[in-house]
């Protein structure tokens, strides 16, 4: 992902304009519901308790929403009996263990 910071550093301002112009998931917005992170650079290392997500996972679901362009509300975290991700999975073809 870092390579991929260099090449877009303005990623999240890309996304922006297309967010301002859709008020909410029923207009036709994308949520992404991140458990908290960890990873290189979060101020945690090594996973806490669930939900959970790598640095390396969201963004590639951050990407992924980006490039699909899939309508709707995806939890974005490691798999657990605290939450399904199957939607992301299967929709957005995301994949928990991503590492960059």
């Amino acid at each position: 992902m870092a390579a991929l910071a260099k090449t877009r550093p303005n990623l999240a301002l890309e996304a922006c304009p297309a967010n301002k112009t859709r008020g909410s998931h029923a207009d036709g917005g994308t949520v992404l519901r991140y458990g908290h992170l960890y990873g290189p650079e979060t101020g945690s290392e090594v996973a806490g308790p669930p939900p959970v997500v790598h640095v390396d996972a969201a963004a590639s679901a951050a990407l992924l929403a980006i490039d699909k362009g899939r309508v709707g509300i995806y939890n974005i975290a490691v798999p657990s009996g605290y939450l399904s991700v199957d939607k992301a999975r299967s929709k957005l073809v995301w994949d928990p263990a991503v590492r960059c």
